[in-house]
C-alpha cells in the first residue's frame, strides 16, 4: 500500500523541524554554513538528479514496506520533478502538481507553493529559529554526516544527512517519524497499529546520478500544461483528461 508521497514527505520534514525544541547547539552554526554552501552549489548551474525513497518500520529497518523513485530537474528557483505518479513543476508564476493517477492538475501561485522554493534554505531557517535537542557533525571521507536529535516522544525522533562537501551535493537523508504523519487519513494511528505498522517509521532518501543540464526554460513552462481564457484555466490537449483545481484565489 502506498503510504506516502513526495509532497507529503516534504511537509513531514517541515513539521518535524518546526516541532523541535529550541536550544543552544554547539554544531548548529557549523551546520548552517554547510547548508548555505550546499544551497549555493545547487544554484550555480542547471542540473538534474535521481531520487529514491524507501519506507520501513522503525524496528525492522531491513524490511522495505514501500518505495518511490523519481527525478528532479532544477535551475535556480525553478524545478520540475516526478515521484511515482506525482509530477511537480515550479516557476516564477505557478506551482503545478499533476496527480497522474487521479487526473487532477493542481494550480497555485508561486508564492503559495505547497513546497518551499528553496528547501535547503527552509531547513536552515527552521533549524535556526526552532532549534533541536542535539546536532553532531562528523566526517566520512570527503562526505559530512549531520545527525540531529529531537525531543523524546515527539513527531520526529531523529534525522541524518550525508553531504558531499567537495561537490556540494546532498547524497542521502534518513528520518524517523511518526507513521501517522505519512498518511492522509484522520484515523491514521488506529489504522497503522491495526495493519501492523510501528508507531514510528524510517524514511530513507538517496540522491544520485547528478548531471549538468543545458539551460532550457521550456522545462518549467506552464504553457505546456494549460492556458488561460479570460478568467478560466483550460488544459492543453495533451492533458485534456485532467480536471484543474485552482488553489489560489484570483490566480
Amino acid at each position: 500500500m502506498k503510504r506516502f508521497s513526495f509532497l507529503l514527505f516534504c511537509v513531514v520534514i517541515v513539521f518535524c523541524l518546526q516541532s523541535a525544541v529550541a536550544q543552544t547547539i554547539p554544531d548548529l552554526e557549523k551546520m548552517t554554513g554547510i547548508m548555505k554552501r550546499l544551497r549555493d552549489g545547487y544554484d550555480k548551474a542547471p542540473l538534474s538528479f535521481d531520487m529514491k525513497y524507501i519506507y520501513a518500520n522503525e524496528h525492522t529497518p531491513g524490511k522495505i514496506l514501500d518505495s518511490l523513485n523519481g527525478w528532479v530537474e532544477t535551475d535556480g528557483t525553478n524545478y520540475h520533478s516526478l515521484m511515482d505518479n506525482t509530477e511537480t513543476i515550479h516557476n516564477d508564476k505557478y506551482n503545478i502538481v499533476l496527480f497522474r493517477e487521479d487526473k487532477i492538475m493542481y494550480l497555485a501561485g508561486a508564492t503559495s507553493a505547497s513546497m518551499p522554493v528553496d528547501p535547503l534554505l527552509m531547513m536552515d531557517s527552521i533549524l535556526t529559529q526552532s532549534g533541536a535537542t542535539s546536532c553532531t557533525i562528523s566526517k566520512a571521507g570527503k562526505n559530512t554526516v549531520i545527525r540531529i536529535g529531537f525531543k523524546e516522544g515527539g513527531s520526529c525522533k531523529r534525522m541524518e544527512m550525508t553531504i558531499d562537501t567537495v561537490a556540494h551535493r546532498m547524497l542521502s537523508m534518513e528520518y524517523v517519524v511518526k507513521t501517522s504523519l505519512l498518511t492522509e487519513t484522520p484515523d491514521a494511528n488506529d489504522k497503522a497499529a491495526a495493519e501492523g505498522y510501528d508507531e514510528y517509521a524510517i524514511v530513507r532518501s538517496t540522491f544520485y546520478n547528478y548531471r549538468p543540464l543545458k539551460p532550457d526554460a521550456s522545462r518549467f513552462d506552464d504553457k505546456t500544461f494549460f492556458y488561460k481564457e479570460g478568467t478560466e484555466f483550460r488544459t492543453k490537449e495533451a492533458y485534456s483528461e485532467y480536471k484543474i483545481f485552482v488553489a489560489t484565489p484570483n490566480l
